[in-house]
């Protein structure tokens, strides 16, 4: 556990700049060849192939043809279920980084790892490659092939014939599309445009650009999903009108996570300090399924405020301080952690406490997870820094 736990640690601080050995592990890219209509989108699954290795850790950072395509979101799918920071889509520059790692013990299978919603935005020949700059990582030594990337090539054509009639799709229960819900029981609405349905065709899945075969009658505006799982769903909606043609599928996301973020303890830099000392706080922790989306801090009872880690506070006055972190995800879901800090007037010896086996052996672990939350910072700022210089290397 210690040998996988400063494997991990290297990883994150150094990921994703260093390769300091290479190995036999692959990735690839599925399909290798689409054709789309312009508009429409299409799921690119990103498969990651140890061949012989074990690895912990993944980051696949992938480009497209910014002109012709446009990124919707990128996801984990596999046996790498663990976020990494520094997660980002960039339309702009053509880039998606998706990265994640497992607790679970070394993934020596293949997997799919990753999955990216594109869709298509102007006719032509578009290409989607994992750059060189991906890793595949077993504890802390990188393990790709990088002369073995995946590839796919993107055909977009016109749209075809449809009726100019359109679908509007609505929710009281999810109002939006991009928002994360903690109810996995959605109610949906729509209207037609115009013109006289003869029937509706639905699906219910968790692909983007699912073709809906399942019938509704023509007098039915409105839907109910069963109990839905945590994750990503799409109702997929299309109008078959009397005059013999059809509307666009409508493809309207549902997301769902029910689940609070990890477990997290927070770090100080000392829990008894002067009242002329500073304070030093860090804190982090991970949600696999929405995402963080904040912290918020309460200091003895008092209302919780926004903050960000790490965290200093000066000139805290005698007295003893409760610190309790709320991390919140995008689902509203709430995870707690809480410690105590003893301030003394300037001048006092600060009493010694003796240290029992027990508390030593949680002192060396809280030691491991400072390291870890400081490492995850540092791979959050390393994956502003890289999408930085791809932003400004796009501008030269």
């Amino acid at each position: 556990m210690k040998k996988f736990l400063s494997g991990l640690i290297v990883i994150l601080f150094i990921f994703p700049f260093v390769a300091s050995a290479s190995g036999s592990a692959t990735m690839t890219l599925s399909p290798t060849q689409v054709t789309v209509e312009v508009g429409e989108t299409f799921d690119l699954f990103i498969n990651a192939n140890p061949n012989g290795e074990s690895l912990d850790t993944v980051r696949a950072v992938v480009s497209f043809t910014q002109t012709q395509l446009k990124a919707e979101e990128a996801v984990l799918t596999g046996a790498f279920d663990r976020v990494a920071p520094g997660n980002f889509v960039s339309n702009d520059s053509g880039i998606v980084s998706l990265g994640g790692f497992t607790l679970d013990g070394p993934v020596k299978t293949s997997t799919k790892f990753g999955r990216v919603t594109f869709q298509a935005t102007q006719t032509g020949n578009a290409t989607i490659a994992l750059s060189s700059d991906s890793k595949m990582i077993s504890n802390g030594e990188e393990k790709i092939d990088v002369s073995i990337l995946g590839k796919t090539t993107v055909k977009i054509v016109e749209k075809k014939p449809t009726s100019d009639s359109t679908l509007m799709i609505t929710s009281e229960t999810h109002s939006g599309p991009e928002q994360w819900y903690q109810n996995n029981t959605a109610t949906l609405d729509w209207t037609l445009s115009k013109g006289q349905a003869s029937q509706y065709l639905y699906f219910i899945d968790q692909r983007s650009d699912t073709n809906p075969t399942s019938v509704l009658s023509a007098s039915t505006t409105s839907f109910t999903t069963e109990t839905l799982e945590e994750g990503i769903w799409y109702f997929h909606l299309k109008a078959l009108l009397q005059d013999g043609t059809s509307t666009q599928t409508v493809h309207r996301k549902i997301q769902i996570d029910r689940t609070p973020p990890n477990p997290f303890q927070i770090s100080f830099s000392a829990n008894q300090i002067l009242e002329t000392d500073s304070l030093q706080i860090v804190f982090a922790t991970t949600d696999e399924i929405s995402g963080v989306a904040q912290y918020e801090l309460s200091l003895n009872e008092s209302p919780f405020q926004i903050v960000g880690s790490p965290l200093t506070m000066n000139e805290l006055l005698n007295g003893t301080y409760i610190f309790k972190i709320k991390a919140v995800d995008k689902a509203g879901n709430e995870m707690y952690a809480q410690d105590v800090v003893r301030s003394y007037p300037a001048g006092t010896e600060i009493p010694y406490q003796p240290v029992a086996s027990e508390q030593k052996e949680e002192t060396q672990n809280n030691r491991i997870k400072l390291l870890i939350t400081l490492a995850f910072i540092a791979l959050a700022v390393s994956g502003i820094i890289y999408r930085s210089k791809m932003k400004k290397l796009k501008q030269k």
